[in-house]
């Protein structure tokens, strides 16, 4: 996986990274990752300063990812402190996967990253 893709500084573990999907395939240089692993990256992040923006739900249909066109996003209030809206948009966007309705599809989430200073 090329790291490049991903913050270079982004503070999840080297794992969280590599077990990563590239979406070269979809022509954009993003990665995405199931359920489970999409919830230890917001884990990780908790007491950091990066925000999650947002992400995008993906299927594996035919061996590729193809959107779903199901997506979140979280937006900095004015009056909201760097360190309550990274706090927020973690528990946004734990809520949204943790509640996602995956079905019996192969379902995998792309998290938008940003560092809130």
């Amino acid at each position: 996986m090329p790291e490049d893709a991903l913050p270079a500084d982004l503070p999840i573990p080297q794992e969280l990274k590599t077990c990563a999907t590239s979406l070269v395939h979809l022509g954009v240089r993003e990665f995405a990752w199931p359920r489970t692993k999409a919830l230890e990256v917001v884990s990780a992040l908790e007491g950091t300063a990066w925000a999650i923006l947002g992400g995008v739900v993906l299927v594996l249909r035919e061996g590729a990812f193809t959107r779903r066109y199901d997506n979140w996003h979280s937006d900095r209030r004015s009056d909201e402190t760097c360190s309550d809206f990274v706090k927020r948009s973690h528990r946004e966007t734990h809520s949204y996967i943790e509640r996602y309705p995956e079905g019996n599809a192969d379902v995998s989430y792309v998290l938008v990253f940003k560092q809130c200073i």
